[in-house]
Formats: structure tokens, C-alpha cells, sequence
């Protein structure tokens, strides 16, 4: 499945058996400290800070956020801006730094992810190439390096550097791939949307297909899967963070009785349902932990009037604060006091 940076996912037929809750409501007296939110709202393309809207575009730019990165002073966000080519609309995968604008290709193109180590800032990605496929792309400082052949549509959806290692983790041809340093390390029909290194750990999440048809819900440590559903059940994760012994993993789920999405956060590999009553459908996009505290951003479709409006929200602690009154957010990113 592709994603799509200026719609919204296509539905997938999913199943959870079972959640557990971790609080509900809208407290919107959360204090946030030091807490950037990359998404979209009414004004546009925005970065949230400790939930103050900034416009990272203006109106007549279209574009989409996709992830949020700080380090010292500077504050990345990877993104895809749309702009016309001739009669046709086209993306382009950017870079803001502290606001300002890089593109990153000439070609149709997506980002994903950033991640900043050193003097290095880490974009993933795609590109098409002349056969119209999409090729799985990190940019390093701006330049762009191939890590698929082109042969099959391939993207790159997160990046994570550890010392000199960096890890990329996406699909290519419909395969959960992990390339380590450039080198690929298939992990199983389906798709690896998130990767982060603890210590000696690479841990990566995503989803397997199964024989049924079904995305089952899949972590993979050092590259052993462990199911975060059983085979009868499928689910959405789409960010994983590790924080001491606990293993945070944020996505989606139908819940049997609803018949529509739900937030989810797996810790440890139990889920806890983020999304209630109040929304006919949410997404969890991105996790962060900081100060024993669990933030995660996504987006819940909210009854208003007869109509289902998207709103931006992030869970903290598992209670619920509205960003915006419209738009969704993709990822967060919080930094230290101490830092």
C-alpha cells in the first residue's frame, strides 16, 4: 500500500479483538512543553508548537508534513509540497529547516522521515524513474541515494542513524525491507513503516500479509517478527519508539464493534484504544516518549453538524487534546528540558 500525502488512506479491512483503555475525553488545559506536531490545518501546512500553530506554507502552497525532527536550534520537517507542471499537479519531496523550504528532487518524489546525527540530516523516501516507478531514496545532506533498483515500486518510510549505522526501513516490491548502510534485509511480504535502534536492538514495525488477506500487526526485533494480533485479526502500526524496557508501537485498528478505525498504542505488545465514542474514525500516526510521559499524534473524524470533520489531535498520557479545529498531525517530536 502506498501512501499518500494528500489524501487520506484507503480503508483496510481490519479486526482487533481486544483493546484496553488508557483514557478518553478532550482536556485541552494540557500543558505541552517543548512538543513539536507536524501535520496539516485549515491555514495549511503547520508545525505545532507545544500546540501553537506556525504556517510552514502559504495558502496558495499546498503541502504535507509528514515528520518532525528537532536537534540544538534547528527544527527539520520532511515533507511532500504539490505545485503545477504545466496542467498537472506534481509532488515534490522538501525539507524545511526552521521554515525554509529545500527541495530535495526534480522528479515526482515523497519524504517520509527525517532524522538528524552530527553534522548529517537523514531523509527518506521515493523518486520515479523513467519507467515510472517508484524508487526507495534516503537523502543525505541534501543528496539523494538509491536504495532500490528501480525494477519494482519501492519507498523508504523512516530513518533512524545509530553511530555510523544507518537504518532505513520501507518495502520494495511488497516486501517489509530494512537496509542497513544501503544493504536490504528482507522481512516478510508486506510493509515496514517505522524503525528505531536501542542499544543493540533494531526494532521495526509494520505489517505481514497473510494468507487470509489480512495485515497482521507485526514488531520486529533484530529481525525475528513478533505479532502484536493473531493471524485472524489485522491491524495498522506505523511508529515505534523505545524508551528503557518498554517498546511503544502507534497505529490503527477496526474494532468489531465499531466498524471503523481506532487508534491504537501497543506497549509491550498490549494494546490500549486511544480513539472513543466521540470519533467514527482515528489514526495513530507517531509515538515519543520524554519524562516518563507517552505523547502521540494522529488525527480522530469527529461528528459536527451531520458531518465528519478531521481533527488534529494529540494523546498525551492517553488523554486527548485537540490541535486544531480541523486538519491532522503525522508526527511528534519532543525535546528535553535538559536540552
Amino acid at each position: 500500500m502506498k501512501r499518500q500525502p494528500y489524501f487520506l488512506k484507503a480503508a483496510i479491512s481490519v479486526l482487533m479483538l481486544a483493546f484496553i483503555s488508557c483514557g478518553s475525553g478532550d482536556d485541552a488545559t494540557i500543558a505541552l512543553s517543548g512538543v513539536y506536531v507536524a501535520g496539516y490545518s485549515a491555514n495549511g501546512a503547520t508545525l505545532w508548537v507545544d500546540g501553537a500553530p506556525k504556517r510552514l506554507t502559504d495558502k496558495a502552497t499546498f503541502a504535507q508534513p509528514e515528520s518532525v525532527f528537532v536537534s540544538g536550534d534547528n527544527v527539520y520537517v520532511a515533507g511532500t509540497e504539490l505545485y503545477a507542471q504545466g496542467d498537472l499537479l506534481s509532488g515534490i519531496a522538501t525539507l524545511w529547516v526552521n521554515n525554509v523550504p529545500q527541495r530535495l528532487s526534480n522528479s515526482y518524489s515523497e519524504a517520509y522521515s527525517v532524522f538528524a546525527s552530527g553534522n548529517n540530516v537523514y531523509v527518506a523516501g521515493y523518486e520515479d524513474n523513467a519507467q515510472g516507478n517508484n524508487v526507495a531514496a534516503l537523502w543525505v545532506n541534501g543528496v539523494s541515494q538509491r536504495l532500490s533498483n528501480g525494477t519494482t515500486n519501492a519507498e523508504a518510510y523512516s530513518v533512524f542513524a545509530s553511530g555510523s549505522d544507518v537504518y532505513v526501513a520501507g518495502e520494495d516490491g511488497g516486501v517489509a525491507t530494512l537496509w542497513k548502510n544501503g544493504v536490504p534485509q528482507r522481512l516478510g511480504n508486506g510493509r515496514a513503516y517505522s524503525v528505531f535502534v536501542s542499544g543493540d536492538n533494531v526494532y521495526v514495525a509494520g505489517y505481514e500479509d497473510n494468507a487470509q488477506g489480512r495485515y497482521v500487526a507485526t514488531l520486529w526485533k533484530n529481525g525475528v517478527p513478533e505479532r502484536l494480533g493473531d493471524e485472524t485479526t489485522s491491524a495498522y502500526p506505523e511508529s515505534v519508539f523505545v524508551s528503557g524496557d518498554d517498546v511503544y508501537v502507534a497505529g490503527s485498528a477496526d474494532a468489531e464493534d465499531w466498524g471503523a478505525y481506532v487508534a491504537v498504542l501497543w506497549v509491550n505488545g498490549v494494546p490500549q484504544r486511544l480513539s472513543y465514542k466521540t470519533s467514527d474514525t482515528a489514526f495513530a500516526k507517531s509515538v515519543f516518549v520524554s519524562g516518563g510521559d507517552v505523547y502521540v499524534a494522529g488525527y480522530e473524524d469527529i461528528p459536527e453538524s451531520n458531518y465528519l470533520i478531521l481533527k488534529p489531535t494529540l494523546w498525551v498520557n492517553g488523554v486527548s487534546k485537540r490541535l486544531s479545529n480541523f486538519g491532522w498531525a503525522n508526527s511528534v517530536f519532543v525535546v528535553p528540558e535538559t536540552q
